[in-house]
Parts: C-alpha cells; structure tokens; sequence
C-alpha cells in the first residue's frame, strides 16, 4: 500500500476537491488520486472510498443523535436527519450484502451468459471489502477516527461561540455540526453561502443576536 506520506498526499488533495467539483466529480478525483498517486487497484480505490462514505455517514448520524438529545432540533434537521437515516441503512445493508456476497456472485458469473463480465467484475472488487466482512479492528478504528472528527469539529463550534458571545453551549456547537453534515451535501464552490447560512440559521433559532451569529 500507499506510505504515510504519500497517503497524507492524497487525502489532502482529495479534501480539496469537494469544493471545486460535484459529488460524482470529487468521488472520481478521489478514486483516480488513489490509483494513480497511490498505487491501489481499481476494485481496492472504489472500496476504500466507499468505506469511506460509509463511516462518514456514521459520523453525522451520530452527531445528529446526540444533538437530538441535547437541544430541540429544527424541523428540516429532523426530516433530513430521517432521511440521511434511511439512506445509511441502505447504504450499509448493500455494502455488507456485497462484502459477503463474494462467493455468491462468482457462482453467479459462471452460471450468466451476457452478464457473466458485470457480475466477475463485482466479485473481484468485493474481494477488497474483506475488512468490513471480517468487522476487525481496523475498521473499528476507522469509525472512531471518524466520530472523533467530529468532537474535534464541535469542540472547534465551542470555542468559536465563547469567541463570538454566544453562550449556548455544547448543545448548541453539536448542533450546528449536525446541521452542517446535512446542509454541505449540497455542494457550492467552498460551501459558499450554504455554510454560512446553515451557521446563522442555526444561531439565529437558537436565540442568538445576528451580529454574533454572522460573526460565527
């Protein structure tokens, strides 16, 4: 596999990509950054990624849990925080269905006729989700770096609020972290605009001035 190094490389440039590109665009820069840069197969790119977009997800329902539980949440938090909900859970049934589903779709393969390349092609590359088959450490760890993101992020909102005058909380800074794993998947150039009107909105119902509220 990729060094540190090389690695650092690349989750750097693939960090950068979601604010010039569209989803399917940043998702192909990643992949092809992961190849190219990094030496991976095709099959281990796609999985990597997709892994990737797994815990993600993960992270923000979580975040979404816990702000749940700390503040009363807008009602567009709650019906996309529902709806990122159900995407996960199909997202995650698919991927596990695929990471054991090898051995099935190779059976599959030689019993096809004109799909017998599209279903080979799908069993190698879900040879490279044997990590999530297994659900070992590394996966685990993986996870916890994700939800530890997010604290960061929150503890990050934190002090900003105490910076700006707001005095609302981690309640408040979960929150807004929540909001904004919802809201930044509409993607404009830098979150332009998205950002900043998730951060005021959010404040704004919370029951904060708009001066500090901008400010933040």
């Amino acid at each position: 596999g990729p060094s540190w190094g090389r690695m650092l490389e690349i989750v750097s440039l693939i960090s950068l990509s979601p604010n010039v590109l569209p989803f399917i665009g940043s998702a192909a820069a990643a992949i092809g950054m992961l190849i190219f840069r990094g030496g991976l197969s095709r099959g281990a790119a796609v999985s990597l990624l997709a892994i990737d977009q797994m815990l993600t997800g993960l992270a923000k329902v979580a975040a979404l849990g816990v702000a749940a539980a700390l503040v009363p949440m807008p009602g567009w938090i709650r019906e996309g925080g529902m709806a990122l909900v159900a995407v996960m859970v199909v997202f995650v049934g698919v991927l596990l269905l695929l990471a054991h589903g090898t051995e099935r779709l190779n059976t599959l393969a030689q019993r096809l006729g004109h799909g017998a390349r599209v279903a080979a092609s799908l069993a190698a590359w879900t040879r490279h989700l044997e990590g999530l088959r297994r659900g070992g450490r590394p996966v685990w760890w993986a996870l916890a770096y994700a939800l530890l993101k997010k604290v960061c992020e929150a503890a990050a909102a934190v002090s900003i609020q105490y910076a700006c005058g707001i005095e609302l909380g981690w309640g408040g800074a979960i929150l807004v972290v929540a909001a904004l794993g919802l809201s930044t998947l509409v993607r404009t150039p830098g979150n332009l605009g998205v950002y900043e009107a998730t951060v005021v909105g959010i404040y704004s119902a919370m029951g904060a001035p708009p001066a500090p509220a901008l400010a933040a």
